[in-house]
């Protein structure tokens, strides 16, 4: 069952539209961040904000594997935002 869009979407400047409403990792440590991407994506989301200060890109990027090695999600669904 896929989770319904409650939420906007934002059109770039190339056109493309992404959702207004992200899962933000900031003071999440690896650990945490695999866990709340793998969540967050199963409800719906599809917008991870990240930054390399954040110091959890390893905890993140594992979630992402394991979400597109189990089709759960293609790349092509998501969208990783990082300063």
């Amino acid at each position: 069952m896929k989770a319904k869009q409650s939420y906007g979407l934002i059109q770039l400047n190339n056109g493309q539209l992404i959702p207004n409403l992200g899962l933000g990792t900031w003071t999440m440590d690896d650990e945490q961040a695999t866990s709340a991407v793998k969540e967050a994506v199963s409800v719906g989301y599809r917008h991870i904000d990240t930054a390399w200060r954040y110091n959890n890109e390893v905890g993140v990027g594992l979630a992402l594997k394991e979400l597109f090695d189990t089709k759960q999600i293609s790349r092509e669904e998501i969208f990783i935002t990082s300063k």
